[in-house]
């Protein structure tokens, strides 16, 4: 038995199957939607460089992945440093949620 009918040529038959490829090939494309990033804010009461400061930035980076957030995936993070000056929280704080930052 001849699986190309006569009333449908070897071209057509090649169009349709090339054709459903396609589509199948495109669904995938089409589910995967751009999520944006969370942008969220971590403000240190020391300088950048300090011992305390890195180890804070990866226990907070730690428990972003516990709950399934990857930084550059899922989260942005914006990083500001007191300096180790207390009042200088206020305005960093202010400054993140003028930037729509979460802090």
């Amino acid at each position: 038995m001849n699986i190309v009918n006569k009333s449908i040529g070897c071209d057509t038959l090649f169009s349709l199957v090339f054709s459903a490829m396609l589509f199948v090939l495109s669904i995938p494309a089409q589910a995967q939607q751009v999520k944006p990033l969370f942008r969220v804010g971590f403000i240190s009461p020391e300088h950048s460089g300090s011992l305390r400061t890195q180890h804070l930035i990866k226990a907070f980076q730690q428990g972003l992945r516990d709950f399934g957030y990857v930084e550059g995936q899922h989260v942005t993070i914006e990083y500001q440093y007191a300096g180790g000056i207390a009042d200088r929280f206020s305005q960093i704080a202010t400054d993140l949620v003028a930037h729509k930052v979460v802090p």
